[in-house]
């Protein structure tokens, strides 16, 4: 018996609601916005040809990213071969959707009225913001003079080894002298027998004198010009010629090892520990070099980050407050009317540069209109190309192909991928547009072509795809007012006024851009 009144209850809730839809929509129109690919026939005239190896392009200029085919692949229809460097242009198109976002949101204020409350809480964040933006950039100075100042200390602390360097060079060459002669052979009390070692040891050691005098040549222009860029270059000049000094120094250890000395000769030993000393000393200073180089390129990385991001803040405090600028601008027009018709066509402009800019995007990206073998790739990644310049040329499995005329006069774009149907007399085959080259368009049929004869002339009628997902209403079920342009729809069965904004108009139809969602129930 409960189950009964429910069922009851339920009928007559549904029975009221249908009345009621039926009673509120009698003598009224009713159409539901529904999402529609736009698509123009163009009619031409094509003949049949011989299936031909043909070039895929871009239609843009760019700079190519991806490459995802290579000679001799087989490909199948969509799939994508290639795909152009669109970062700009994304960033470009996220700028203008960003821009469409906040003029939406300053038309629906303006719709909705300013008070003088909303208008004294703008300024104040654009006082704020004004505040918040000299904060930054002083922030920005401040990050820049610790850069140039912790910089500047790494460098001097440079600056001061460079007397340790010299002093440690000239005891090097000190403890050389004593074993080489001024014409670099060894001396007399050294018993050694020539071998390829020692000969090389002599030639080193008139390198390690030229690097002896490079080191205190370098040490003396310091101290008249102790330039960044300068201090640089001598400690880089420095850590070289140490080690030619350093190199002679091992091979003379290598050949003390097995040397004699003749009687009444100082003690090698002492030869030796100077070598070995001179040596641990030259490494400790060379290490030292690489510590300074080392700490100052980790400064500069450091000290260019810091500034970076006071930059980068110093940036977003100045779009922030360019905003509520703006912002401020628009309450204080909106408080006195002004505004409506500005924004609209402000928003209409905008929507017309996105869709361009995304137009671009799309053409970056190179799919194969076909299925079919990609015979080679002529430019690869990181390349340049033209806007329709060959980038891979590509042969279908299809065994003919239909080349239809294009009137150039058309305002209507042809596109890879576009469909297309191809009369023979009564026959009627179905294909893709495959590319168009010039004034032709390339189509390939589904069917291989079925029984189409080679040269044969046909009529073409190709579906060339205008805009997909459009919401697209009657145009006389949208009313203006004072330039404002509204709908009416149904909502739980009352009707509510909105305001919309329309774009591309198509026969009797017209493009809801904003305003309505898909399924909305539209009456007039």
């Amino acid at each position: 018996m409960q189950y009964s009144k429910k069922s009851f209850f339920l009928l007559l809730v549904v029975g009221i609601a249908v009345g009621y839809l039926f009673l509120y929509s009698r003598g009224r129109e009713t159409v539901v916005v529904a999402g529609k690919t736009l698509t123009q026939d163009i009619m031409t005239r094509g003949r049949v040809v011989a299936a031909e190896s043909s070039n895929l392009a871009f239609d843009q200029e760019g700079i190519i990213r991806e490459v995802n085919v290579k000679g001799g692949q087989t490909v199948k229809f969509g799939e994508v071969l290639a795909l152009l460097n669109t970062s700009v242009l994304e960033a470009d198109a996220k700028r203008i959707e960003a821009d469409i976002a906040l003029s939406k949101m300053k038309l629906s204020q303006a719709l909705s009225g300013i008070s003088k409350a909303e208008v004294a809480l703008a300024k104040s964040k654009a006082v704020s913001a004004k505040t918040a933006m000299d904060n930054a950039r002083l922030t920005l100075d401040g990050a820049r003079l610790k850069a140039e100042n912790d910089l500047a200390q790494r460098y001097a602390l440079a600056f001061e080894y460079v007397n340790t360097v010299l002093l440690n060079a000239d005891d090097a060459m000190k403890a050389l002298s004593g074993i080489y002669d001024e014409k670099n052979q060894f001396r007399e009390f050294f018993i050694i027998q020539e071998s390829k070692k020692t000969s090389d040891a002599k030639w080193q050691m008139i390198f390690a004198r030229t690097a002896h005098e490079s080191i205190k040549t370098k040490s003396a222009n310091l101290k008249s010009e102790a330039s960044h860029e300068s201090i640089d270059l001598a400690l880089s000049d420095f850590k070289t010629n140490l080690e030619v000094i350093r190199s002679l120094l091992s091979t003379t250890a290598e050949i003390l090892d097995g040397t004699q000395v003749a009687f009444g000769s100082p003690d090698i030993g002492s030869y030796k520990t100077t070598v070995a000393v001179a040596r641990s000393v030259l490494n400790e200073t060379q290490g030292a070099l690489l510590d300074f180089e080392q700490k100052i390129a980790s400064q500069k990385i450091e000290g260019a980050a810091s500034v970076t991001q006071a930059h980068n803040d110093v940036k977003q405090s100045e779009v922030s407050l360019k905003a509520l600028e703006d912002e401020l601008a628009l309450k204080e027009l909106t408080s006195q009317g002004e505004t409506l018709p500005f924004l609209e066509a402000e928003i209409k402009e905008r929507e017309s540069s996105l869709s361009l800019m995304q137009e671009k995007i799309r053409g970056s990206v190179l799919v194969a209109p076909a299925d079919g073998v990609i015979e080679n790739v002529q430019i690869g990644k990181g390349g340049a190309v033209k806007a329709h310049a060959a980038v891979a040329t590509f042969t279908p499995f299809a065994n003919f192909q239909v080349e239809a005329e294009l009137d150039p006069r058309s305002s209507v774009p042809v596109h890879a991928g576009d469909e297309a149907v191809i009369f023979f007399g009564a026959t009627q085959l179905r294909g893709n547009v495959a590319g168009v080259p010039g004034k032709s368009a390339i189509i390939y049929f589904d069917d291989a072509g079925g029984n189409a004869a080679l040269h044969e002339e046909a009529r073409v009628r190709i579906i060339a795809t205008i805009k997909r997902n459009a919401l697209m209403v009657p145009y006389d079920f949208i009313s203006e007012e004072k330039g404002v342009k509204k709908v009416s729809v149904l909502e739980r069965g009352e009707e509510k006024q909105r305001v919309v904004l329309t774009g591309i108009v198509f026969g009797n139809e017209v493009e809801i851009i904003e305003g309505v969602s898909e399924g909305e129930l539209l009456v007039k």
